[in-house]
């Protein structure tokens, strides 16, 4: 399942089972979808979402709804998974909800520091820290610092 607005592209591998509709789906449908069968089993490592209970199939299927061609603007071997990074960082998105929200903005900046060993770089240990993306560094800017998460 690939769901984007123009900004952000989200992929979620799904199977699709015999007699299936696939293609465009509102949002609003997949919202109501999504929180009915979480209500159902919160605790399941995978959820049924019935599309079908919530809209009309034409609209289900696309009703010639062209898709962007996300694909394109999936790097190389990201999908595989066998893309190499330079940098890869763990983050807890809550906790950089919540400091977001401390330091009031909804946009920021990561700053990292990372080592470098034999030209390579590795992964980041150290805080990141996080400022609002308007980029002031000033002593009366806000600030927040994040540590990673471990792999």
């Amino acid at each position: 399942m690939v769901a984007t607005d123009g900004r952000i592209l989200a992929v979620v591998p799904v199977e699709v089972e015999e007699g299936d509709l696939t293609g465009h789906v509102m949002k609003d449908v997949m919202v109501k979808a999504r929180k009915s069968a979480l209500k159902a089993d919160r605790k399941a490592e995978s959820m049924t979402l019935c599309v079908g209970d919530y809209a009309d199939p034409a609209l289900v299927a696309g009703a010639n709804l062209i898709f962007p061609n996300y694909q394109n603007a999936i790097p190389k071997g990201v999908a595989s998974g066998k893309n190499k990074p330079n940098i890869r960082v763990k983050l807890d998105g809550d906790l950089l909800g919540r400091l977001l929200a401390a330091i009031g903005s909804s946009k920021f900046i990561l700053e990292l520091t990372v080592e470098v060993k034999e030209g390579e770089v590795t992964d980041v240990q150290t805080p990141i820290v996080v400022r609002p993306s308007n980029g002031d560094r000033g002593p009366k800017a806000p600030f927040g610092i994040l540590m990673p998460m471990l792999f």
